[in-house]
């Protein structure tokens, strides 16, 4: 107290100018510092909201993985099933091959089959007769369209397409086979299946 009085009026007045322009800046400062307590309130409420939408997002994916993941079940268990089905289709179809090179081995009919470009696949022992083939090897392999003059080929070539494309069965009459004699003959055409794939049963008759 003393030591203020010993002071001068004047003095005393810059004290108190002092006093006050520290007190302004200490309440600047107070602001300045309540202003960025604000903004940290609003960044960390905005942390907050992002937080709990990003929870949010976290439970949909959740979700969403787990319904995949049983479409995923449901796909594997329907690929095993499409897979057995086929195993069992290719089996049926593998019976149906013996059944029928049995049928045509035993029976006189004159039976080939050919693929899609009109080769032959098989031929039965009456066809052998017909040709007078010594073996089938000389004749799977080669082109069906060999045994016609060239303008019974194009008949025959159409049909064997029609079958192949309309799945349906088409019959060629008044047709000579080149090395049968010229004898006219009929033929019956077939969609069928032979070694898994699509093919085409001719029934050759006089």
């Amino acid at each position: 107290m003393n030591n203020y009085l010993s002071k001068t009026k004047k003095e005393l007045i810059e004290l108190i100018h002092s006093f006050e322009k520290n007190a302004s800046g200490v309440l600047k400062k107070n602001e300045t510092l309540s202003d960025d307590i604000e903004i940290c309130k609003n960044q960390m409420a905005g942390l907050q909201n992002e937080n709990m939408a990003l929870t949010e997002k976290l439970k949909h994916l959740e979700k969403e993985n787990q319904l995949l993941s049983r479409k995923l079940k449901d796909m594997e268990a329907k690929k095993t099933e499409i897979t057995q089905a086929l195993e069992d289709e290719k089996a049926s179809y593998s019976v149906f091959e013996n059944l029928f090179i049995s049928f045509a081995e035993m029976n006189d009919k004159k039976i080939f089959l050919l693929d899609h470009n009109s080769l032959i696949l098989y031929a039965s022992p009456a066809v052998l007769e017909m040709l007078k083939a010594t073996s089938k090897d000389k004749l799977i392999g080669h082109s069906f369209l060999s045994f016609f003059n060239p303008r019974d080929s194009i008949r025959v070539r159409k049909k064997i397409n029609d079958v192949c494309l309309k799945d349906d069965k088409k019959k060629i009459k008044d047709i000579n086979f080149v090395t049968n004699g010229m004898v006219q003959m009929k033929l019956k055409l077939y969609p069928v299946q032979y070694m898994d794939q699509p093919a085409v049963k001719v029934i050759v008759k006089d």
